[in-house]
């Protein structure tokens, strides 16, 4: 379950102050503008994991230009989220004159992030492997002053990379005697991250425990199918992780897959014949997400 932290600032229904803006009667229609905000999600061409619809929860914070959450036009709580659906068309009144940021997050009912709306950072606790629920959305809108009626386009980001698994001898393996039931990864990567400057920290051993493996999704890469799909809180910048992967608990079928390139708001693909045989795998990182793809192979076996 998801948290969302958060204080009540000290501004009152009637009135929003800061030390080096004017204060105003917030009732009166004269001092307002209002901001019409239109949020997006990335584009995403075709029905797939990490096609964002999962995300459907949209919370955000509003701050004003001493970066203070104002909370009474801030939308931070279960009770007053809104619903979006790859796209959300908000209308905010704001001060005309005063200068405010703000923090959109966007995920699903049951995703793991814990969201500090004060501090502004999220903190990522993944329990179990194989699960679409977990993907989520951020975006921050730097200071900016209102002058008057306005629109701004706030677009949406993952602060994930996705890794897939995939294979082609499914059928193989059941001829041979092995049904595949589910798949777990363990992989040390990080825990929070910073939703103004996007920098992360606290790095961590997570087990994506066992869970069943994806099915109805079509694998990125044509000719292989899922056994494996997680999210990883990662740095913006490509850098590699080693992950271990492994199937069928309790069967001591596991795999280590060294030095993974991983990337914010990427998807990384690894697939080759994995359950039969020892393995060549190849690795894609891909958008959906951002480009270009980068391909590298990796030989082992059990």
């Amino acid at each position: 379950m998801k948290k969302f932290l958060f204080t009540i600032a000290a501004v009152s229904a009637m009135f929003v102050t800061s030390c080096s803006e004017a204060e105003f009667d917030v009732n009166d229609p004269a001092n307002l503008s209002k901001v019409t905000i239109v949020v997006e999600s990335p584009e995403i061409t075709s029905r797939a994991f990490g096609d964002g619809t999962s995300a459907n929860d949209l919370y955000y914070g509003i701050y004003d230009a001493q970066g203070t959450l104002v909370s009474a036009i801030s939308k931070v709580a279960d009770d007053n989220k809104e619903v979006i659906n790859l796209s959300k068309v908000l209308n905010v009144n704001l001060v005309t004159g005063n200068t405010y940021s703000m923090i959109f997050w966007a995920d699903n009912a049951e995703d793991v992030c814990d969201v500090d709306f004060v501090n502004k950072v999220v903190t990522f606790n993944p329990a179990k492997a194989n699960l679409e629920a977990y993907d989520a959305f951020y975006a921050y809108e730097a200071p900016f002053k209102v002058t008057g009626d306005m629109q701004k386009t706030i677009k949406l980001y993952r602060p994930f990379a996705q890794v897939n698994v995939g294979t082609n001898d499914i059928e193989a393996a059941k001829a041979a005697g092995l049904e595949l039931v589910n798949s777990q990864i363990k992989v040390k990567t990080y825990s929070k991250m910073n939703l103004v400057t996007g920098a992360v920290s606290d790095e961590v051993d997570f087990t994506y425990a066992f869970n069943a493996i994806p099915v109805g999704e079509t694998f990125p890469v044509d000719g292989y199918e899922y056994i494996s799909m997680n999210y990883l809180l990662v740095a913006a910048d490509k850098t590699n992780v080693d992950i271990e992967f492994s199937y069928n608990n309790g069967g001591n079928y596991v795999y280590e897959f060294p030095n993974v390139p991983v990337q914010r708001n990427y998807r990384t693909n690894i697939y080759g014949s994995i359950l039969t045989s020892d393995v060549e795998v190849n690795v894609v990182i891909e958008p959906a997400f951002n480009e270009p793809d980068n391909n590298y192979p990796f030989e082992g076996g059990l």
